[in-house]
């Protein structure tokens, strides 16, 4: 039961992540103000030719547990019987797992401060504030 309440966890947070490449092509046409506006301020910006490249990055550390079974054998021996007697366990544990997420977005701006062009890399645990406030715009 515990391993189906993650599952509808995990589901309903990425919600606003399956619209995340859509929500960030609404901005395309826009003022580049509207992505500052939408996601804060750059970390970081270069230009390329004539156009202006804005990017956003966070990177965010998560934990897990993954259920694992293990069985031992074994075999003893009885005084009252020469012969050996045979045993079976089997133990249930979790694994503790660690891990890291990374999301960056790149908007592109021309000449004269227009968005035109996003992308992202990145998956749902590290993009989704920034998911949620694409939703919002």
């Amino acid at each position: 039961m515990k391993n189906f309440s993650t599952l509808i966890l995990l589901a309903l947070c990425s919600c606003t992540f399956i619209h995340m490449e859509e929500n960030l092509q609404r901005l395309v046409g826009t003022p580049i103000e509207q992505a500052f506006a939408t996601l804060g301020y750059p970390d970081g910006s270069f230009r390329v030719r004539d156009v202006d490249i804005y990017t956003w990055g966070r990177s965010q550390s998560y934990s897990y547990d993954l259920p694992q079974t293990g069985t031992t054998y074994g075999s003893f021996n009885s005084f009252n019987s020469p012969f050996p007697t045979y045993y079976q366990t089997t133990t249930n544990y979790n694994t503790h797992h660690t891990g890291t997420s990374n999301c960056k977005i790149k908007i592109v701006a021309d000449r004269n401060g227009m968005i035109i062009h996003t992308e992202y890399d990145g998956d749902w645990v590290a993009c989704e504030a920034y998911a949620d406030r694409l939703a919002r715009y």
